[in-house]
């Protein structure tokens, strides 16, 4: 997010909070203790 209402708020690359927020739940999802894991057809 980089605007609100026509006020510019960021730069439009995640902050740290968010970087980390997004990495932990990646490694939640890939544990598998997130949600259902999803594997190709073989």
């Amino acid at each position: 997010m980089v605007e609100i209402e026509g006020r510019r708020i960021g730069d439009g690359k995640m902050g740290e909070v968010t970087r980390e927020m997004h990495e932990r739940d990646w490694q939640m999802r890939e544990s598998g203790r997130h949600g259902t894991a999803v594997f190709e057809a073989t």
